[in-house]
């Protein structure tokens, strides 16, 4: 275990890098903004991550970081590297460039076959399949700062626009939403029933319920709400088993929990508004007061946000196979 440690101390230690991230969460809300919201941006009509150079797009808190950074410096290409690329691709950097930082999990290997610890760091990072078995592993979260190709000059891409044009399909955001919400609840054996004034999913019946959809203001609300709840029933026992919806047990109004799987709940529903082309920032104004009561839940557990970022990655692939 002291190699592990000795790995972190070169970078942040994992409660600063939460502290981060919940920070700018906070001051977002604080500002009337939803960071999750819409996490990336329509090109010539098509949905874009933010992605490396490489085409690799970014997933979780990492999406929801540069999506945000994009969105507050007016950015219009997802496209982002290191300075180390920058120097490879013989490009040059602005001067006054801001970085954004990129977080990732390193995943650390206690070889049986080294008994006197005598092992490197490039050894602790290689693959051993008999370490996975017998759970001899440790993780350590790193950091990276990547910039925008917006603020270099030299590189020879080719402009993000003809990159998805080459790459364009046909797209409809009302059936791509309604084909996500049909095969999920199809292959789950979901009852969705549209009755009532109130949305909700109940993970003793394994039940979702939403008014008619004649009753929302427009398909955007529809698919907002429909979405949350499809957000909510990924964590049942039998799918992703998380806390707050597999135990079956009440949670109230602004307790850590309720704001931890309304969190996962609301950044699944961005990304999956995000993914189909619907528009999930109806009614923002009461949807940010709504979300800004949770402040003092974000404040007294910085890990709320982060884990709820990666919660909602995990429930969105789920729900898109």
């Amino acid at each position: 275990m002291a190699k592990s440690k000795n790995i972190q101390k070169k970078s942040k230690s994992k409660e600063q890098i939460f502290k981060e991230v919940t920070d700018h969460v906070i001051s977002s809300l604080e500002n009337g903004n939803i960071p999750w919201e819409k996490p990336w941006r329509s090109v010539n009509g098509v949905q874009v991550k933010p992605m490396n150079i490489n085409g690799r797009a970014y997933r979780g808190w990492n999406l929801i970081r540069l999506s945000s950074e994009m969105a507050e410096r007016g950015l219009t290409d997802p496209r982002f590297l290191t300075f180390g690329q920058i120097v490879k691709a013989g490009a040059l950097l602005a001067k006054g460039s801001k970085s954004v930082v990129v977080d990732y999990w390193i995943k650390i290997y206690f070889h049986e076959d080294n008994p006197d610890c005598k092992l490197t760091k490039k050894d602790y990072l290689k693959h051993d399949d008999s370490c996975d078995k017998k759970r001899l592993t440790w993780y350590t979260l790193k950091q990276y700062r990547v910039f925008s190709v917006e603020d270099v000059t030299g590189l020879n891409l080719k402009s993000i626009e003809v990159e998805i044009e080459e790459n364009k399909e046909n797209f409809d955001a009302v059936l791509e939403a309604d084909k996500v919400v049909e095969d999920y609840v199809t292959s789950e054996n979901i009852k969705l029933n549209y009755k009532g004034d109130r949305a909700y999913y109940s993970p003793m019946l394994d039940e979702i319920t939403v008014p008619e959809t004649k009753n929302f203001k427009g398909n955007n609300a529809y698919y907002n709400t429909i979405f949350h709840e499809i957000g909510h029933s990924t964590g049942h026992q039998s799918r992703l088993n998380r806390e707050g919806v597999a135990n079956n047990k009440p949670i109230k109004f602004g307790d850590e929990l309720y704001a931890k799987e309304e969190l996962v709940a609301e950044m699944t529903s961005g990304f999956l508004c995000a993914s189909t082309g619907t528009n999930s920032r109806f009614n923002k104004k009461n949807r940010v007061a709504y979300i800004q009561s949770w402040i003092t839940a974000l404040k007294e557990d910085s890990t709320l946000v982060p884990q709820a970022s990666q919660f909602a990655q995990k429930a969105f692939d789920y729900i898109m196979k």
